[in-house]
């Protein structure tokens, strides 16, 4: 069952709200990057997912995965969501919503 759920930076800069269904379950990437993040997320199709803050307040982190962009608040350095562009095993581009 999707419910909407919002998040945040820690400066609360960056805010958002994501249709999510739970239920699907969560996922723990253990890429380079988001290993030593320890970034638990979901995965939430990106029209189920508004970006409520201005796009000015992200900038952006991108390792070597040419398609996973890490966008994190200018002010305090929080990572609260990743944006994948290329489907990797679900068959649309997605947004990887930090759950902790």
């Amino acid at each position: 069952m999707l419910r909407t759920y919002l998040g945040g930076c820690h400066c609360q800069l960056v805010q958002f709200e994501a249709r999510v269904d739970l239920s699907n379950g969560t996922l723990k990437c253990n890429c380079s990057f988001c290993s030593r993040l320890r970034f638990w997320h979901v995965k939430v199709r990106r029209e189920e997912f508004r970006l409520l803050s201005d796009e000015t307040a992200l900038t952006e982190y991108q390792g070597k995965n040419p398609v996973a962009h890490h966008p994190f608040c200018k002010r305090c350095g929080v990572h609260v969501f990743d944006r994948v562009d290329t489907p990797n095993a679900t068959g649309y581009p997605y947004i990887n919503v930090n759950i902790m």
